[in-house]
């Protein structure tokens, strides 16, 4: 659930060098999240036409679960715009031997509206099902409009509405008129 002013100040990473002060349970423990450029930088500012990549840094204390890491995106309304789970499909199905898991989600970039976003987080196992981390707004980062033409925006320079904000392939046929007898 969205937490609101409660990510106000929040920054575009968390770090847990202390895995006994980490958010989470018996068995898995958050070490870091980070809002991620294509070239690995923290940045808390986005291009709204480049990609965004969510990574999550966590310790599996215990082996033998099959842990789903999850992220759920919020715009500043309290609009929840999306939530993901880990689909890498090394992972699916599998239970996980004890270890250090650095799992990153990109967003494409022309996807996102601009403002700010807020980053929810969880890792929860299942079979049986069972949270072991859930920290809401753990971090935030700003979508950049820059009234480019290539982005999704186009040629229109005038306010755009909706929470997300997707380029989508558009395809127009044309049949040139027919020239009338006059």
């Amino acid at each position: 659930m969205f937490s609101g002013c409660g990510g106000l100040g929040t920054t575009a990473a968390r770090e847990w060098s202390d895995l006994k002060k980490a958010p989470g349970g018996e068995f898995c423990r958050l070490r870091g999240i980070r809002a991620k450029t294509r070239e690995g930088s923290v940045t808390d500012s986005v291009d709204i036409r480049d990609s965004v990549g969510i990574e999550m840094d966590f310790e599996v204390l215990k082996p033998g679960y099959h842990i789903l890491p999850h992220f759920f995106l919020w715009n500043e309304d309290g609009v929840q715009l999306l939530g993901a789970n880990d689909l890498d499909p090394e992972w699916r199905g599998r239970r996980r031997p004890a270890g250090r898991y650095v799992t990153t989600a990109w967003i494409p970039g022309n996807f996102l509206a601009p403002g700010t976003i807020f980053v929810d987080v969880a890792i929860i196992a299942i079979d049986p099902i069972e949270t072991q981390i859930w920290e809401p707004s753990i971090i935030a980062f700003q979508m950049m409009d820059t009234m480019e033409v290539d982005s999704a925006r186009g040629d229109w320079a005038g306010p755009m509405s909706g929470a997300v904000r997707p380029a989508f392939e558009w395809t127009t046929e044309y049949e040139r008129a027919a020239l009338q007898a006059g």
